[in-house]
């Protein structure tokens, strides 16, 4: 089954590219507004597309790391509401922080307490001891909560073959 984990009202578990449940989900996270002009604009995204996105992006960094982005699940329904999870990317010293949520689920704290999830993980599990996470300045939303989860800004990143300048965040799990 993968990694699962569980919170008050949610559970982050690893996404499945041969799941249409996940796959319609994923075609629904790429193509909102706020996933298009904050962390990629994929264009128009099909059903075969979103499962190549879930077995590159995510399941080769379950085998490979022992993490990556999972799904967030509201525990009393199973409905989907974003991703949320830990990602080892090119340019940053440290693994990173990543989550998206769909529009209609923003503002509701899920995305601190999926956050709070992935990083007792990182610690308990993973024995990470210090995690990075990175935005843009206008990403106002993601900023907030990277605050609210402990996050420090650190300065500037550009990711290699990017021009685009990054906030970068970092918390110490140890303290």
């Amino acid at each position: 089954m993968g990694v699962q984990l569980t919170t008050v009202r949610l559970v982050l578990r690893e996404l499945d590219s041969e799941s249409e449940e996940d796959c319609r989900f994923m075609v629904a996270l790429l193509s909102e507004p706020g996933f298009r002009a904050f962390i990629a604009d994929r264009g128009e995204v099909s059903l075969a597309e979103a499962a190549k996105y879930i077995e590159r992006a995510c399941q080769s960094s379950y085998l490979k790391n022992g993490f990556g982005m999972y799904a967030v699940e509201e525990a009393s329904s199973g409905r989907l509401l974003g991703v949320t999870g830990l990602i080892r990317r090119a340019g940053l010293e440290d693994v990173d922080l990543g989550f998206a949520f769909l529009e209609a689920h923003s503002g509701s704290g899920y995305a601190t307490e999926a956050g709070e999830a992935a990083l007792r993980d990182a610690l308990n599990r993973l024995q990470i001891s210090r995690v990075s996470a990175i935005t843009t300045e206008a990403n106002t939303g993601s900023v907030n909560v990277l605050l609210k989860l402990g996050f420090s800004r650190s300065g500037f990143v550009t990711l290699p073959g990017k021009t685009e300048e990054l906030v970068l965040f970092l918390r110490d799990l140890s303290s």
